[in-house]
Protein backbone atom coordinates (compact mmCIF):
# COMPACT_ATOMS: atom_id res chain seq x y z
CA UNK A 1 0.00 0.00 0.00
CA UNK A 2 2.42 2.69 0.82
CA UNK A 3 4.35 1.31 -2.93
CA UNK A 4 1.18 2.64 -4.55
CA UNK A 5 0.69 5.78 -2.40
CA UNK A 6 4.18 6.41 -3.46
CA UNK A 7 4.04 6.07 -7.04
CA UNK A 8 0.68 7.93 -7.13
CA UNK A 9 2.49 11.07 -5.18
CA UNK A 10 5.19 11.04 -7.74
CA UNK A 11 3.03 10.44 -10.22
CA UNK A 12 1.05 13.99 -9.34
CA UNK A 13 4.11 15.58 -8.92
CA UNK A 14 5.51 14.85 -12.16
CA UNK A 15 2.38 15.66 -13.96
CA UNK A 16 1.50 18.74 -12.60
CA UNK A 17 5.20 20.20 -12.50
CA UNK A 18 6.17 19.04 -16.16
CA UNK A 19 3.88 21.68 -18.17
CA UNK A 20 5.78 24.24 -15.91
CA UNK A 21 9.13 23.17 -16.42
CA UNK A 22 8.41 23.39 -20.39
CA UNK A 23 7.15 26.41 -20.32
CA UNK A 24 10.17 27.50 -18.15
CA UNK A 25 12.36 26.69 -21.05
CA UNK A 26 10.26 28.32 -23.63
CA UNK A 27 10.56 31.83 -24.32
CA UNK A 28 7.59 33.81 -23.43
CA UNK A 29 6.28 36.20 -26.12
CA UNK A 30 2.78 37.76 -26.14
CA UNK A 31 0.50 36.69 -27.95
CA UNK A 32 -3.39 38.01 -28.74
CA UNK A 33 -5.69 35.78 -29.69
CA UNK A 34 -6.53 35.57 -33.51
CA UNK A 35 -9.99 35.28 -35.09
CA UNK A 36 -11.36 35.45 -31.71
CA UNK A 37 -15.79 36.47 -31.70
CA UNK A 38 -17.11 37.14 -28.17
CA UNK A 39 -20.61 36.06 -27.55
CA UNK A 40 -22.87 37.08 -24.95
CA UNK A 41 -25.43 33.55 -24.72
CA UNK A 42 -28.56 33.83 -22.48
CA UNK A 43 -30.07 30.98 -20.86
CA UNK A 44 -34.06 32.46 -20.06
CA UNK A 45 -36.47 30.40 -18.06
CA UNK A 46 -40.12 32.19 -18.36
CA UNK A 47 -42.94 31.50 -15.68
CA UNK A 48 -45.07 28.70 -16.90
CA UNK A 49 -47.44 29.67 -20.11
CA UNK A 50 -45.80 32.94 -20.83
CA UNK A 51 -42.88 31.79 -23.57
CA UNK A 52 -45.62 32.81 -26.09
CA UNK A 53 -46.14 36.25 -24.96
CA UNK A 54 -42.48 36.52 -24.92
CA UNK A 55 -41.78 35.38 -28.31
CA UNK A 56 -44.71 37.52 -29.59
CA UNK A 57 -42.78 40.71 -27.82
CA UNK A 58 -39.82 39.71 -29.09
CA UNK A 59 -40.99 39.52 -32.75
CA UNK A 60 -43.52 42.18 -32.62
CA UNK A 61 -40.82 44.98 -30.83
CA UNK A 62 -37.71 43.94 -30.33
CA UNK A 63 -36.93 42.61 -33.34
CA UNK A 64 -38.71 45.43 -34.89
CA UNK A 65 -36.71 47.91 -32.85
CA UNK A 66 -33.15 45.98 -34.00
CA UNK A 67 -34.52 46.39 -37.53
CA UNK A 68 -34.99 50.09 -37.75
CA UNK A 69 -31.68 50.94 -35.40
CA UNK A 70 -29.91 49.29 -37.23
CA UNK A 71 -28.59 48.02 -34.34
CA UNK A 72 -27.91 43.89 -33.28
CA UNK A 73 -30.57 41.69 -32.59
CA UNK A 74 -29.86 37.64 -31.71
CA UNK A 75 -27.92 35.40 -33.92
CA UNK A 76 -29.25 32.85 -32.80
CA UNK A 77 -32.11 31.63 -30.42
CA UNK A 78 -32.61 28.22 -29.66
CA UNK A 79 -35.88 27.23 -27.84
CA UNK A 80 -34.96 24.49 -25.15
CA UNK A 81 -36.36 20.88 -25.22
CA UNK A 82 -35.09 19.81 -21.78
CA UNK A 83 -32.84 21.04 -19.01
CA UNK A 84 -33.93 23.92 -16.50
CA UNK A 85 -34.10 26.72 -19.39
CA UNK A 86 -36.80 27.97 -21.77
CA UNK A 87 -34.64 29.57 -24.54
CA UNK A 88 -30.83 30.35 -25.01
CA UNK A 89 -30.14 34.02 -27.01
CA UNK A 90 -26.80 34.45 -28.49
CA UNK A 91 -25.27 37.88 -29.66
CA UNK A 92 -21.82 38.43 -31.04
CA UNK A 93 -20.18 41.28 -29.50
CA UNK A 94 -18.99 43.54 -32.74
CA UNK A 95 -16.59 45.26 -30.03
CA UNK A 96 -15.60 42.15 -27.96
CA UNK A 97 -15.29 42.54 -24.83
CA UNK A 98 -15.11 46.43 -24.45
CA UNK A 99 -18.84 45.98 -25.05
CA UNK A 100 -18.61 45.45 -21.44
CA UNK A 101 -17.64 48.87 -20.46
CA UNK A 102 -20.63 50.46 -21.39
CA UNK A 103 -23.60 51.04 -18.73
CA UNK A 104 -25.39 52.22 -21.85
CA UNK A 105 -24.16 52.07 -25.11
CA UNK A 106 -24.74 54.03 -28.19
CA UNK A 107 -26.11 51.06 -29.87
CA UNK A 108 -28.69 50.82 -26.48
CA UNK A 109 -29.85 54.40 -26.75
CA UNK A 110 -30.64 53.91 -30.49
CA UNK A 111 -32.51 50.64 -29.87
CA UNK A 112 -34.53 52.63 -27.15
CA UNK A 113 -35.32 55.10 -29.26
CA UNK A 114 -36.85 52.99 -32.05
CA UNK A 115 -38.50 51.03 -29.45
CA UNK A 116 -40.28 53.91 -28.23
CA UNK A 117 -41.27 55.10 -31.44
CA UNK A 118 -42.80 51.53 -32.34
CA UNK A 119 -44.45 51.31 -29.16
CA UNK A 120 -45.83 54.64 -29.87
CA UNK A 121 -47.14 53.66 -33.33
CA UNK A 122 -49.01 50.59 -31.18
CA UNK A 123 -50.95 52.67 -28.81
CA UNK A 124 -48.37 51.73 -26.09
CA UNK A 125 -45.50 52.88 -24.20
CA UNK A 126 -41.81 51.26 -24.43
CA UNK A 127 -41.60 51.06 -20.76
CA UNK A 128 -44.81 49.19 -20.14
CA UNK A 129 -43.63 46.61 -22.72
CA UNK A 130 -40.28 46.13 -21.61
CA UNK A 131 -42.08 45.79 -17.87
CA UNK A 132 -44.36 43.42 -19.26
CA UNK A 133 -41.32 41.26 -20.96
CA UNK A 134 -39.79 41.13 -17.63
CA UNK A 135 -42.60 40.17 -15.89
CA UNK A 136 -42.25 37.28 -17.96
CA UNK A 137 -39.19 36.00 -16.97
CA UNK A 138 -38.92 33.76 -13.74
CA UNK A 139 -34.95 33.48 -14.09
CA UNK A 140 -32.17 34.25 -16.42
CA UNK A 141 -28.64 33.89 -16.70
CA UNK A 142 -25.91 35.47 -18.94
CA UNK A 143 -22.34 34.05 -19.66
CA UNK A 144 -19.65 35.08 -22.79
CA UNK A 145 -18.25 33.07 -23.92
CA UNK A 146 -15.64 32.95 -27.63
CA UNK A 147 -15.98 31.48 -30.80
CA UNK A 148 -12.60 31.24 -33.06
CA UNK A 149 -12.99 31.23 -36.81
CA UNK A 150 -10.37 29.90 -38.85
Amino acid sequence: MKILTTITTAFIFVYFLMPCDIMAQEEMQPKKLENATWKEVVFVDFKPGKMGRALEIINDYFRKAADMSATSFPETMIELKTGPWDMMVVWSMKDGLDEMNWEVSPDNIKWRKAMEKIAKDEGASAKAIWEEYQSLIARSSMQLGMSRSN
